[in-house]
């Protein structure tokens, strides 16, 4: 005990000597366990929120959506008389095809949306609307709409602000009368589940057309996964080809790990960094320790004279150190728990949940438990140095024998500047010092460099996670009618000098084909050679009929490689493509399977394009250019079903009706093509479907600049504030190198004063000292960080970036640790040559 006291007092003495080591210590260990903390702490709660919602919600938990003119009767035969099935529901409500809707600013902003009636909600999950209006005031709502906590959260509307929906060109005002928990349609990424009354689900139906969900719940998920297969088996079976292509499958398992992935990535990141600043910390105090013990090695010798022992004077270090490692662990636990709750909330906006965050103090204190082991650990090995001291050598401070070694760089023979001569001998000396100090430097530099490019790639907001998706990204995507010859409409539509460039594809938003248990959704193109956003990592893009390209998610996934065979289904259909290339592509979860048209004729004999993807020329207002193509040819589907049915003479009116109910065949029954005659007074009334040109347009850079925007500032964000503590923790270690180093070589700087050097000079030399470390450091850093940033090539694409922006980056971390150096290196304005003089 007497002995621990006397390692204890040691310890208090050395950080009282050291304060502003100590300090800077102290921040380190901080800064990482805030992270570390903060990180682990959201990352589990986050994980829970779409679990917890479910069983509070006790809602179903394994969803099947799909348009009304793809749905059948024996669908709901098909679960009911499933014996593994425990539960099954099916809803009816309306479906919307990227529904346009008045944002906060007044600006038009797209978004899939998903109307049902409260009645057919509580057949999915518990309804638990959240409203801070009266009961009066929403019984006074003419047209109330309940929605997901996202609209609130992310869109920024509130209980009675008008929420203003766009279907046609006609707009659908509805009051937000509350906001409450959904398990599907949460948030932007899919699309928006909406509780209107039966009146307004009825109109929006009528408009925009009807939608189906097939709900069932089992004993577990690999139980719903094996029903969802047997499922579209049974559909694919009975149906024409093709007809599963049409739904968008929801299993629970799939939903909870997509729920909140944005965040979930942005909280591993945070780990990664703080797992970093860790390493930087023990190469520090391994640094520090034995610097310490070099620089005391004459206060060794005589507290060993004095009767202390080498393991008493090695535990006062590693007292130090567990001082210092818990007073920053606790402020660290502090922080965590402050700032925990910020980083939470981001998390509930971008996962479209709101759930409970725990302090989870257990495993924080577990953590810097794991931490202050590593740094005693570090603390005991390297201070077993002490034993090499006795207390004679320690008295010849630290020397054995006499050493007659080379003098290296000789003063006698400078010719320029013998400040940096100086520098490099003072560098050459401590060699074995600054390959640690240089491996903190690669840690910090991989991270900026990382963070930098990050930056650069998102700095173009949304444009850069449109070069993520893999597709195309067309201002205005037009589907056309059966009948319209979707080639001659391109070549009439190239004449208008307002387009740039169309092409020509099919609905691939809800197309599936098979590669084993697997869907992939085919991206068709006549000719890949026009493609822009579409890009190769390997290979090339495909040419002939029987060759594809997956993407480098898929390829990862999977195991396969360039040049594999892989066979592919389409109902009945099975043949075998050539893989010829790999591309970048993120959409549709990584499941992009590139091919030609003829190539998708061989599964699908009876494809026909029907979508014009429309890229406008710069500067060219997407809305009237979607006006004018309305108009121009003929009106789509969707406003001829809602038509007054209205005319001057019986002729228009007639033909009115007929049309309305052409639409209506045409949009909710899957029918390709109608004609009708009417004789009337002798005169004969007739028409086909051939009018209507143009099924719907819509706006895809639009809609990804929807879901994709906060994501995109997010991730922008993150990266600055990683850049910023990646610099703090570089400031801090030149801080903590040049005050000891201060220290360590006080009396050979008082010599240096003595023969006339100023402190900015000897400043400038102790400074120098350091640049060759983090020259080389800071190269490898980035070597490291260009190298990281290869392996995410294959998932979002190839960052577009000038290498010689990253040489800048270099440079400004070089001069901001040379900058931080020279300002630690300031203590040496505190030598005095007299009071050197008079010890």
């Amino acid at each position: 005990m007497v002995e621990t006291m006397k390692s204890l007092r040691l310890a208090l003495f050395n950080i009282k000597k050291h304060k502003s080591e100590s300090i800077s210590m102290i921040i380190l260990m901080m800064i990482c366990m805030i992270l570390l903390g903060s990180g682990v702490s959201n990352l589990i709660d986050i994980q829970k929120i779409y679990g917890n919602i479910v069983e509070q919600n006790h809602a179903v938990k394994n969803n099947i959506m799909m348009m009304d003119r793809s749905y059948h009767e024996f669908y709901d035969s098909f679960f009911e008389n499933d014996d593994r099935v425990e539960q099954f529901v099916h809803v009816q409500g309306a479906t919307t095809n990227a529904s346009k809707f008045i944002d906060k600013d007044g600006n038009e902003a797209s978004q899939y949306m998903f109307f049902l009636t409260r009645e057919e909600e509580e057949k999915l999950e518990e309804f638990h609307p959240v409203t801070g209006l009266s009961q009066e005031e929403l019984e006074a709502l003419e047209h109330p709409l309940y929605v997901p906590y996202y609209v609130q959260d992310s869109l920024g509307f509130q209980e009675g602000d008008t929420f203003e929906l766009i279907l046609n060109g006609k707009i659908y005002p509805f009051t937000v009368a509350g906001f409450f928990e959904s398990t599907i349609f949460s948030d932007n990424m899919l699309s928006l589940k909406m509780i209107v009354n039966d009146q307004d689900c009825r109109t929006i139906r009528a408009v925009a057309g009807k939608g189906h969900i097939l709900a069932f719940d089992a004993e577990n998920d690999d139980v719903a996964e094996a029903i969802e297969k047997d499922f579209m088996a049974c559909v694919e079976e009975n149906t024409s080809n093709g007809e599963s292509m049409t739904f968008c499958t929801m299993l629970y398992k799939d939903m909870e790990a997509q729920n909140g992935q944005f965040v979930k990535l942005i909280l591993k990141l945070m780990m990664l960094l703080a797992a970093l600043i860790l390493a930087s910390v023990l190469l520090m105090i391994r640094y520090k320790i034995a610097d310490d013990i070099n620089e005391q090695v004459v206060s060794i010798g005589v507290l060993e004279a004095l009767g202390y022992k080498s393991r008493d004077i090695s535990l006062s270090y590693m007292f130090e150190y567990l001082l210092l490692g818990g007073i920053g662990a606790f402020f660290g636990i502090v922080g965590s728990l402050l700032i925990s709750p910020i980083i939470f909330r981001i998390g509930e906006d971008m996962a479209g949940h709101h759930g409970t965050l725990s302090p989870h103090i257990l495993l924080q204190i577990g953590f810097a438990a794991i931490l202050l082991g590593f740094i005693v650990a570090i603390a005991l090995l390297r201070s077993r140095l002490v034993k090499k001291y006795p207390p004679v050598v320690a008295f010849r401070k630290g020397t054995v024998d006499h050493s007659y070694m080379k003098n290296v760089l000789p003063l006698e023979k400078t010719k320029s500047n013998v400040h940096m001569r100086l520098a490099m001998k003072g560098f050459l000396a401590n060699v074995k010092a600054n390959i640690g100090v240089g491996i903190c430097i690669v840690i910090s530099t991989c991270t900026i460099v990382l963070c930098f490019l990050s930056y650069v790639f998102l700095r173009e907001g949304s444009n850069a996670l449109n070069a993520m998706t893999g597709m195309e990204i067309p201002d205005a995507r037009v589907v056309v009618s059966y009948d319209t010859d979707v080639y001659q409409m391109r070549e009439e539509l190239l004449q208008d000098e307002r387009v740039d460039r169309i092409l020509i594809s099919d609905d691939w938003f809800t197309q599936q084909v098979q590669y084993g248990d697997r869907s992939m959704a085919p991206v068709v193109y006549k000719d890949f050679g026009v493609v822009k956003n579409i890009h190769p990592l390997e290979g090339r893009l495909p040419k002939h009929d029987n060759e594809v390209v997956i993407t480098g998610l898929f390829m990862t996934q999977t195991g396969l490689q360039l040049g594999d065979t892989i066979e592919i289904k389409l109902g009945k259909i099975e043949k075998e493509y050539l893989i010829c290339g790999v591309v970048t592509g993120m959409s549709n979860a990584g499941t992009n399977l590139y091919m030609t048209e003829d190539a998708y004729k061989r599964i699908k004999p009876s494809y026909r394009p029907n979508v014009l993807e429309i890229t406008l020329k710069e500067g060219v207002d997407y809305k009237e250019y979607s006006s004018w193509l309305q108009n121009s040819y003929g009106r789509s589907i969707n406003d001829a079903m809602e038509d007054a049915c209205e005319g001057e003479t019986r002729r228009e009116r007639i033909m009115k009706q007929a049309e309305k109910r052409m639409a209506k065949l045409l949009a909710m029954y899957d029918i390709s093509h109608v004609e009708y005659a009417v004789m009337i007074d002798g005169e004969e009334i007739k028409g086909s479907s051939s009018i209507f040109k143009v099924e719907s347009c819509v706006s895809l850079r639009e809609i990804m600049e929807t879901q994709t925007g906060g994501a995109v500032l997010a991730f922008k964000n993150c990266s600055g504030i990683f850049a910023l503590i990646s610099g703090i923790v570089i400031m801090i270690i030149m801080f903590m190198i040049m005050t000891s180093n201060v220290k360590k070589l006080r009396h050979e700087m008082g010599i240096y004063k003595g023969l006339g050097y100023t402190s900015r000079e000897l400043m400038l030399q102790l400074s120098l000292r350091i640049v060759p470390t983090l020259i080389v450091g800071v190269a490898i850093g980035t070597v490291f960080g260009l190298a990281g940033l290869s392996l995410l090539t294959g998932i979002i694409g190839k960052p577009d970036y000038s290498i010689w922006s990253v040489v800048g980056v270099d440079l400004a971390v070089i001069l901001f640790a040379f900058a931080s150096a020279y300002l630690g290196a300031g203590k040496i304005r505190k030598i005095s040559v007299c009071e050197l003089v008079s010890e």
